[in-house]
């Protein structure tokens, strides 16, 4: 293997790196770029497999150690997530035993449960989704 053979490896990283956002191939060419120059300057192809590996797993660990954190997106509540905290009204009287009832929260009927007997009117907040239903809780006594 000859320098040119580590320079491909390394534009093939660098293609994937462009084709994904893991921020995790870009390491590997940082490896293989550093095995170009060894290569280059005679080093054999046990060695240059070597250094690749080391260089590219030590830049890896480090990235992620020291810059990882800062690279991870705030998680953003999605779909029926959203709801979580909400407030709303019960629409139709809320009854834990027949598992009956309706809540309109942000503009939207859901179908309700809770712990307690909740009668129509009454706000209340959303606390949890099971399933279909969102698990609900009086906010007014």
């Amino acid at each position: 293997m000859n320098a040119f053979f580590w320079i491909g490896v390394m534009v093939l990283f660098l293609i994937i790196e462009a084709a994904t956002p893991m921020l995790i191939s870009i390491w590997f060419a940082l490896g293989a770029l550093i095995a170009a120059v060894c290569s280059y300057f005679g080093m054999g192809d046990s060695g240059c497999i070597l250094i690749f590996a080391v260089v590219s797993a030590i830049a890896v660990v480090v990235f992620k150690k020291f810059f990882g954190d800062k690279f991870k997106g705030k998680h953003e509540p999605t779909n029926a997530d959203r709801l979580i905290g909400a407030e709303g009204v019960v629409e139709s009287d809320i009854e834990p035993v027949l598992g009956k009832g309706t809540v309109l929260v942000q503009g939207n009927l859901w179908s309700a449960k809770a712990k307690e007997d909740i009668p129509a009117g009454v706000k209340v907040k959303v606390s949890a989704i099971e399933g279909v239903k969102l698990v609900v809780e009086r906010t007014e006594v």
